[in-house]
């Protein structure tokens, strides 16, 4: 039996329960790894209403916000899972690496979409109207999964700072590209295209970071492999 926050949460055993999930007046049934536990609802909820509680209510959905982005992606939802870290779920493992990142209702350029992987050689980006042009490195980069295997490139898009009190504090947007061919030892830049359903929002805010992983196609190999996030932020247009 564990007790959380005056909850008695109990494992039921029955086979009878191994698949009931949701409320039924005051009980509460869940699934969690397999297993069903039982739990009852307090009548009423003593809900903070201190600044600090509130903050911290709106940096968690921030993170709930952030996290549906990168998990709805099986590329990035496949890439959390394979990392050696901790926690049960991908979901799970993406909010607790990027909460300590949100203060004051705002993710910042610390954030991550992918865990640690290969580095992306990144050199500059510059930002067009409808889209950004990754500058590559040269040398020893070359030898970058970049250039040996086809791959798409994730990309989650926060706004912030709205222009006026009507908008929303934040929004968050996900889009990928997917690069079939192997990109060639000269290249020098990657253009990505952003969808216009998200440029149509860029005009409401003040500022925008966007969050980049790759994750690459090996044909002959089960391993995957991905890069570290990396972030471009700027004013929008």
């Amino acid at each position: 039996i564990v007790l959380i926050h005056s909850l008695i949460m109990v494992r039921v055993k029955s086979s009878l329960f191994n698949y009931i999930s949701g409320k039924s007046g005051n009980a509460v049934f869940r699934q969690m790894n397999g297993k069903t536990f039982y739990s009852i609802r307090p009548d009423s909820y003593n809900i903070s209403q201190s600044v600090k509680a509130k903050e911290s209510r709106n940096n968690f959905a921030l993170a709930v916000k952030f996290t549906k982005e990168v998990n709805k992606h099986p590329a990035l939802k496949l890439v959390w899972k394979r990392a050696k870290l901790k926690g049960t779920t991908s979901y799970h493992r993406i909010i607790k690496h990027n909460i300590k990142f949100i203060k004051e209702n705002s993710l910042s350029v610390f954030n991550i979409i992918a865990p640690e992987g290969e580095y992306f050689p990144l050199k500059s980006y510059v930002i067009s109207d409808d889209s950004i042009i990754l500058e590559l490195t040269s040398g020893d980069m070359k030898q970058s999964s970049l250039f040996q295997f086809p791959f798409s490139l994730f990309a989650v898009v926060y706004l912030f700072e709205p222009k006026k009190k009507s908008y929303e504090d934040n929004l968050v947007f996900s889009f990928s590209t997917d690069f079939s061919g192997v990109l060639r030892k000269d290249s020098n830049s990657i253009a990505v295209t952003i969808p216009e359903n998200i440029l149509s929002y860029f005009s409401r805010y003040k500022k925008c970071i966007i969050y980049f992983s790759g994750v690459f196609q090996n044909p002959n190999s089960s391993k995957l492999i991905w890069t570290s996030t990396f972030v471009v932020e700027f004013v929008p247009l």
